[in-house]
């Protein structure tokens, strides 16, 4: 809940289109109280109309809000609705109030109302089940003194685009943009990063998503390990994130918004009554527990419908922008807690630093004209992150420096805080924490510094710490730290086997920190780490535990944001062609460089080409897939010279794709990826 003046709520980007009249009868008390209700339970309060207001004095406050009350019953609401509230107020001093529209639709809400009048707003949405004849309360048992009321609304609306200041651009795939702030990867070009996404992209489909299970018209994301006997089940979070990856990936040639529609179509069947998908699925349709949702999963959905409804419009079988409205509506209800914390989900609470996602927080706050959240974004910076920017958990005597990691989960002010046994190593930089730089490192790229400075400097301070802690090789980059940096490993319950892969290097981990670099703005390291990304085959830890389905999800989300190609859509994105100026790779010591491979085709005879500087001895080249199976035995050069390098291969049984060439030079061994259309 925000307080606007009506000037405001004109300037807001999107405007409110009202439908009929309004809900409230006699919201101006212009015939006295009628259809009002005053309720003094406790005998301390007078209420009357005077001057056309509704003016309450109250002489001593009470423990209870509804002690004191001025309500109104009978109201009709419509199911699966957006509606907005507002009244004028004010009051003898600052006074708090609390409004609610129930039985549960609402919630309570508390609302600020100081001595100078103004129009306050509430925006709420109903779901299925609830819109039944409805009261409106104003409860004030727990103040003294007077408050008066007048003018009070409530109007269905449906948010509508400003769409006369949104630039003309197209949002299909790739959009190769530049990001207003920070830098992108220079050791490929534009074009070959675009392969990467789209290489990427078809592997992890193929891989992933999935009909078995769904009904007509969906499409889930599946895991392929879960760590119980309940494997390829699907999650709220694969849902959004598949959401996000369908949007982005689009265009005329790789039409995914039948998949983003089965994906929304899957996670409508799995609401609750909150409007929140319940947080897992099995595999054969049941759920988990009924009722416990997952905020990330529910903020990263609404940030994809608001996407999809730039890349698609909103005048098909699925409304995306109203869609969209109505889920960042029911998060702000049952997600975000009244001090504006981000809770974990909508039936409990604890900080989750990973599910704190600034960049679309910014969004949602044009889209919908709440302010709201970005008031939600600046109390996250100024709490969590605030607190461990220069604790004494995150400093690293080694390196003389501070990690700038964040846990797992803690308290919502900052500090150790356990969800439960099934959490684990909790107070450590983990496998949920792994995503805070990848989330604060986007909401640099597209908004600076404008929710706070930690969007930078603690974004880049992750991304020094690994350099100083690896040397700047990314794959000595492992998957568990505590968060002064120190490597560790989990062997305690209720799963000692995932220590095992704590040591190895995967893209969940070194994705982020290289969006961490775009921040820091560390050319040489960002492109060292892109490379290694890139170079990471399908996961394969050998763990039961869901991290091979994780890291593989999250390596596409990276690869689109470090190649441009997750822009703001509702911004004025420019398109970067001149990436890649400096075509060496960063893999090799910078006294032995050489080119990318230039691969060649006459029929079944592949021919790849490399110029070497400074190396005169060469030994020979393998071709692997992303997986890291062999496609073709070795082969000696044909031409051996100082300086070039060139070979032929049978490729016969090779398909357009991305693949490694292994390239043994003396005693050394370098890894090179490129990308080859058939």
């Amino acid at each position: 809940m925000k307080l606007h003046t009506p000037a405001a709520l004109l300037l807001a980007a999107f405007i409110a289109v009202c439908i009929g009249r309004t809900i409230i009868s006699n919201g101006d008390f212009s015939s006295g109280d009628t259809q009002w209700t005053f309720g003094d339970y406790r005998n301390v309060a007078d209420g009357r109309v005077v001057d056309g207001e509704y003016r309450i004095d109250i002489s001593t406050a009470q423990q209870e809000e509804w002690a004191v009350q001025l309500m109104q019953s009978g109201i009709t609401l419509s199911d699966g609705k957006n509606y907005e509230l507002t009244f004028d107020a004010y009051a003898d001093t600052d006074k708090t109030i609390v409004v609610s529209i129930g039985p549960g639709v609402s919630g309570d809400i508390s609302v600020p109302i100081t001595p100078s009048k103004m129009t306050c707003s509430v925006a709420f949405s109903t779901q299925n089940g609830n819109a039944h004849s409805c009261r409106l309360d104003f409860n004030m048992g727990k103040i003294s003194g007077m408050v008066a009321l007048d003018n009070v609304v409530i109007k269905e609306f449906v948010p509508e685009p400003d769409t006369t200041g949104l630039p003309e651009k197209d949002c299909s795939f790739p959009t190769a943009s530049r990001y207003p702030f920070g830098i992108k990867p220079s050791n490929f070009t534009q074009s070959q990063m675009n392969r990467h996404c789209m290489d990427w992209f078809r592997m992890w489909k193929e891989k992933y998503l999935t009909q078995q299970g769904c009904r007509s018209g969906e499409y889930r994301v599946q895991r392929i390990e879960t760590g119980d006997s309940n494997t390829h089940d699907t999650v709220s979070e694969g849902i959004a994130y598949g959401m996000i990856i369908m949007v982005y990936m689009h265009n005329d040639s790789n039409d995914t918004q039948g998949y983003f529609d089965g994906l929304w179509n899957y996670y409508c069947r799995y609401k609750n009554e909150n409007n929140l998908m319940t947080w897992r699925i099995y595999s054969d349709g049941t759920m988990h527990f009924p009722g416990g949702a997952a905020t990330d999963a529910d903020i990263d959905a609404a940030h994809a419908l608001f996407a999809a409804h730039r890349q698609w419009g909103s005048s098909g079988s699925i409304n995306y922008f109203d869609q969209a409205t109505g889920l960042t509506s029911s998060v702000l209800q049952h997600e975000i807690s009244d001090n504006n914390d981000v809770r974990p989900g909508d039936s409990w609470d604890i900080g989750n630093p990973s599910y704190f996602a600034p960049a679309v927080f910014k969004q949602f706050e044009t889209l919908t004209g709440l302010s709201r959240w970005g008031d939600i974004a600046g109390h996250t910076y100024s709490t969590i992150v605030d607190y461990y920017f220069n604790s004494d958990e995150t400093y690293n005597s080694e390196f003389d420096m501070h990690t700038g990691l964040l846990p797992n989960w803690c308290s919502y002010e900052g500090g150790e805080q356990s969800p439960g046994e099934w959490a684990m190593d909790y107070n450590s930089f983990w496998w949920d924490a792994c995503r805070f730089p990848w989330r604060l490192g986007y909401d640099y790229l597209l908004h600076g510094t404008t929710n706070s400075d930690y969007a930078q400097t603690n974004t880049a301070r992750i991304s020094r710490f690994f350099k100083e802690k690896c040397n700047g090789d990314p794959s000595k980059i492992c998957s568990h730290y505590t968060l002064d940096g120190r490597e560790t490993s989990w062997n305690g319950s209720p799963n000692p086997h995932l220590g095992t892969e704590d040591t190895m290097n995967l893209a969940g981990f070194v994705g982020s920190i290289a969006v961490a670099a775009m921040v820091d703005e560390d050319r040489q390291w960002l492109d060292t780490l892109y490379a290694r990304l890139v170079e990471l085959p399908m996961c394969e830890t050998g763990v039961n535990w869901g991290t091979d389905y994780f890291c593989d999800i999250l390596k596409m989300l990276y690869l689109l944001v470090l190649t441009g190609n997750m822009p703001d859509f509702y911004s004025s994105f420019e398109v970067d062609d001149d990436v890649g100026i400096d075509k060496k790779s960063t893999i090799l010591p910078p006294d032995e460089k050489f080119t990318q491979p230039i691969m060649h085709r006459a029929g079944n005879r592949i021919t790849m080409i490399m110029n070497v500087h400074g190396i005169q001895q060469h030994s020979g080249a393998w071709l692997f897939d992303l997986e890291g199976k062999s496609i073709a035995t070795p082969f000696p050069p044909t031409v051996r010279q100082a300086g070039r390098y060139c070979a032929t291969v049978d490729g016969s049984e090779l398909s357009s794709g991305m693949y490694f060439a292994h390239i043994h030079i003396g005693d050394r061994s370098y890894r090179q990826s490129f990308s080859f259309l058939n």
